[in-house]
């Protein structure tokens, strides 16, 4: 009996140390990840840890979807393990210096034949962009493209469908400017590394996710290269109850571009007065209740002689209250926009400006103290009925909510935190 116990504690001692060998061996691999030296920002998804941090929920959730989604899901998870590329310990993204929102990662392909299937099986269709006889380029999701030559395959992660350009063309080769990621001084200088670490080269900017089941934790810090205002923050008060989305800002908003970008879009990029009297206070709302809005629709029809007859039909939509009240810039009602998806009514209170969905007289606004110079909430509980897809629909189900914020840290840097949190486990979600 001694002996038969012996023998399995020397075998459970073997698994672990081949399996602790295993780990380091493909840690060391996935930090020897090729990336270019003069990259502006990075993202590493520890592939590895997530997996041995999750493991139960994760069994959990290839148990539910066996049963409950049939053989796609499996299928596209076994496609994905099956790529005939060599997966790491760490999936590493970055990015180049002329395409800072743009991402790639490079990868060796071991299976030529496993990889030709999955590309083939998942390109969308129309032809390849910049193909050539030793060069494929090939569009596997709206915002996923791949270039592969020889044994190498770069992968290209961003909303755009323009040609690659001769920097990023250049990572399908062996070339000085690519060095090996723990050659990289901003990677030694990371002070926190997570299931997934973000960080750019300059310094400004570092975030880390760790996940744990139903609970997605975020942690970062930022520099904006200017001296803050201290807390606390006069915010407008906005009713949780039936809000969906409810964000605010109390940032230079030169650091939330999207902000800008947006704005630009549906205010026909005239947004230059936004940066040279910037506001000093922008929020949004997006509440579950449904407002009436009146919309005409033109038509045309023809009499006998083919003369134009013009009908004019107003119809009548359901549509979230959206509110967003912007403060202290100047001309704002020429740099705002009149239409964001929605007819905006637009009304000056002082030196705000409230765009909104609904008509009439917006509420008086009143304001309270608060801490944060920045909030993000999302609460697909209260998520619109008429925005509603399967996807979202699930998400509801699972009563997902996430929060991102920011408090000031010195003179002009901000601490960042958050969380993402449902009633199931978030892997099972996605």
């Amino acid at each position: 009996m001694k002996k038969v116990a012996g023998i399995v504690l020397g075998v459970i001692a073997a698994i672990i140390v081949a399996a602790i060998s295993i780990y380091y061996i493909r840690d060391y691999q996935a930090k020897r990840q090729l990336v270019h030296k003069h990259s502006t920002s990075f993202l590493i998804l520890s592939i590895d840890e997530l997996l041995i941090d999750n493991i139960v929920p994760l069994l959990r959730t290839a148990s539910n979807d066996t049963l409950n989604t049939g053989r796609a899901k499996s299928q596209f998870l076994k496609d994905v393990w099956h790529t005939g590329l060599a997966i790491p310990a760490k999936l590493l993204l970055f990015s180049l210096p002329k395409d800072p929102g743009i991402f790639y990662s490079i990868h060796q392909i071991k299976d030529i034949e496993d990889w030709s299937r999955f590309v083939n099986n998942y390109s969308e269709s129309g032809p390849p962009q910049q193909s050539t006889d030793s060069n494929t380029f090939r569009r596997l999701h709206r915002y996923i493209q791949v270039a592969t030559k020889g044994d190498r395959v770069v992968f290209r992660f961003g909303a755009t469908d323009a040609d690659w350009t001769d920097e990023a063309y250049a990572l399908l080769d062996p070339s000085e400017n690519l060095v090996a990621l723990t050659q990289l001084e901003s990677y030694r200088h990371v002070a926190k590394k997570g299931h997934m670490t973000y960080w750019q080269s300059d310094g400004q900017l570092a975030v880390t996710a760790e996940l744990a089941d139903q609970k997605l934790t975020i942690d970062g810090h930022g520099r904006l290269g200017k001296k803050i205002q201290s807390g606390p923050y006069s915010v407008r008060k906005m009713n949780s109850e039936k809000t969906a989305i409810a964000f605010w800002s109390r940032l230079p908003i030169q650091a939330t571009p999207i902000i800008e970008a947006t704005i630009a879009r549906f205010a026909d990029g005239l947004t230059t007065g936004l940066f040279q009297t910037p506001p000093n206070y922008v929020d949004l709302l997006v509440s579950k209740e449904l407002v009436l809005q009146r919309d005409s629709i033109v038509t045309y029809e023809y009499d006998d002689d083919f003369n134009p007859i013009e009908t004019t039909t107003v119809q009548t939509l359901e549509v979230p209250r959206i509110e967003s009240l912007w403060k202290g810039g100047a001309d704002l009602d020429k740099q705002l926009p009149d239409q964001f998806f929605y007819t905006l009514h637009r009304y000056r209170e002082a030196d705000a400006v409230m765009l909104t969905t609904q008509e009439g007289s917006p509420q008086p606004l009143h304001y309270e103290q608060n801490p944060y110079m920045f909030m993000l909430r999302l609460n697909m509980v209260n998520w619109p009925a008429n925005w509603m897809t399967a996807a979202l629909r699930r998400l509801q189900r699972a009563r997902f909510m996430a929060t991102l914020s920011a408090i000031p840290n010195g003179d002009d840097a901000v601490t960042i935190g958050g969380e993402i949190v449902s009633d199931e486990s978030l892997l099972s979600l996605f």
